[in-house]
């Protein structure tokens, strides 16, 4: 098992603030909030993934797959300002 040392004093105030309102102790305060995050992101994680593959799909011709660039799957997936779309 290994251990997580946080050295970065503003997330130790919040996770101590976390901590206090939902009485919990730090180490729980911690796992709720990382289980809520990766639990409401699993239904981005999904959504993504099935853009991809219809990204993909829609760049087969005659059975083969010709992927576009790097560049164009980024502009597909990110607007200007480089967040998902």
């Amino acid at each position: 098992m290994s251990q997580l040392n946080i050295k970065d004093s503003e997330t130790i105030r919040r996770v101590g603030e976390l901590a206090r309102r939902e009485g919990l102790s730090k180490t729980a305060a911690v796992r709720l909030a990382v289980d809520e995050t990766l639990a409401r992101r699993a239904g981005q994680w999904e959504e993504r993934m099935a853009l991809l593959d219809k990204i993909v799909e829609s760049y087969k011709v005659d059975g083969k797959t010709t992927l576009p660039s790097n560049d164009e799957i980024d502009a597909m997936l990110y607007d200007d300002d480089g967040l998902p779309r």
